[in-house]
């Protein structure tokens, strides 16, 4: 009896020290919101997912992100999770309001890992709802894409009925929403000046097709700049009137299309300008904290 406790104790001791000389797996530096190192989902996919989680933070101030390995061997998933969160602090300081959404493929796991602002809307029975009644489905017939994106669309609805406290608005946003409003200035006073040269040279041509043509030069010029991106109100509004122009008065098409070219190009800063700075890199934590909760499924 000795004997078979003594064997005991050497088959542990050689599993320790066995499992502590496996290398484990490495936490990747976060850089997006879907973080998907195996390929399994294709890139419109990516952005599907992506844009429906940075709207969730530009609205909401939550953050969620979604991270595909192949495998968390020697580690269980529940503490390679822990590492994972512990580095990349999902959610903002103070209000701990970030989610992991784990998917180790070859293991056929996957895990939900749960702020600690965010365990009261999303408790560790609601979690393991959460991956057994609308992800496991999907993943059992191999469609990644919509399990991933049903999970991230119901974490989204319940996170939207948490009261949390609403999202900083940087100084950054104010200036953006500045700039769109200077740009869109800008483009009303250049476009309006080209477009009185085009009525001119075709009131030249035919009076009635002047005023048709001015009154339609003005309805679009507004409508387009507060209502579309720039560069697309540039080519909607200019391109078109002087295609119209160039066969209506004969004037050199090349020498017109090279002055379009070159004042869209001076302004393409306010295109870049206008868009969310969140969605175009730099995604990254919060500061956030966890302390395990969410669940654990297999598929």
């Amino acid at each position: 009896m000795k004997k078979l406790i003594f064997i005991s104790y050497i088959i542990i001791i050689l599993e320790i020290f066995q499992l502590q000389s496996q290398d484990f797996v490495k936490v990747p530096e976060l850089k997006r919101p879907v973080m998907d190192l195996i390929g399994i989902l294709k890139p419109e996919e990516i952005k599907n997912i992506e844009r429906k989680i940075l709207q969730l933070q530009k609205e909401k101030g939550s953050q969620i992100a979604v991270l595909i390995i192949e495998t968390t061997k020697p580690e269980p998933i529940e503490e390679y999770s822990m590492r994972v969160v512990e580095k990349w602090k999902l959610g903002r300081k103070g209000i701990d309001d970030g989610v992991l959404f784990l998917i180790a493929y070859k293991d056929k796991k996957m895990r939900l890992e749960i702020g600690y602002g965010l365990e009261g809307v999303i408790p560790d029975a609601k979690a393991k709802e959460i991956l057994e009644d609308y992800v496991k489905p999907y993943f059992k017939k191999g469609d990644f894409y919509k399990g991933i994106y049903t999970c991230i669309d119901v974490l989204i609805k319940l996170i939207n009925n948490e009261p949390l406290p609403e999202p900083v608005r940087s100084n950054t946003v104010l200036i953006e929403k500045n700039n769109d409003f200077v740009g869109s200035i800008i483009f009303i006073f250049v476009a309006s000046l080209f477009h009185i040269v085009s009525a001119f040279i075709n009131f030249s041509v035919s009076k009635l097709k002047g005023f048709i043509l001015t009154g339609l030069d003005i309805g679009l010029i507004f409508v387009l700049a507060l209502v579309l991106p720039f560069w697309l109100a540039i080519f909607l509004a200019v391109f078109p009137i002087w295609f119209i122009t160039l066969f209506s008065s004969g004037i050199s098409g090349a020498k017109s299309k090279n002055s379009i070219n070159s004042w869209g190009s001076s302004n393409s800063w306010s295109s870049s300008s206008s868009s969310w700075s969140g969605s175009s890199g730099g995604f990254s934590g919060g500061g956030g904290s966890f302390g395990g909760g969410g669940a654990s499924s297999s598929w």
